[in-house]
């Protein structure tokens, strides 16, 4: 026997205990509304305030005045009361899930009537992904589906 046997068997040996299957870590899709954060009321309210179009960059200061300003546009477009303060009911409007299109902002749209008359919608995958599980993707779609219904 020489030397080299037993050196060769250990690399035999350690390279099929490599190739051992691992156990398989789920894959786990997260939206940005399953996130929680640490963020204050007022914290939260402005970031809100600002992503939906409600407040300026200039704004973003402690200026009371635009806070409240922003606070009172959000309340009407919810048909809140318009106190211009930061309560529960607006709180809790801040935190239903929702889009991330801006409510207010610059765009153009079209002309006549835009409304889906329809209740029901038809939808098909023609080609899942190879980089995620099937049922990963369709448990995306399901919760994706479930926040818009």
């Amino acid at each position: 026997m020489s030397p080299r046997q037993p050196l060769v068997l250990v690399f035999l040996v350690l390279g099929c205990c490599s190739a051992a299957p691992r156990p398989h870590k789920p894959t786990v899709v997260v939206f940005p509304g399953d996130l929680r954060t640490n963020l204050t009321d007022k914290q939260l309210a402005e970031e809100y305030l600002f992503r939906y179009g409600y407040t300026q960059v200039a704004e973003l200061s402690d200026d009371k005045q635009s806070l409240s300003r922003g606070l009172r546009l959000l309340q009407r477009r919810l048909a809140l009361p318009e106190t211009g303060e930061l309560d529960k009911t607006t709180l809790e409007a801040m935190r239903a899930p929702r889009c991330g299109v801006p409510d207010l902002g610059k765009f153009q749209t079209f002309e006549g009537d835009l409304k889906w008359h329809h209740n029901d919608i038809t939808y098909w995958i023609q080609n899942y992904s190879e980089d995620l599980p099937r049922d990963v993707i369709d448990d995306a779609f399901a919760r994706a589906f479930a926040v818009w219904s």
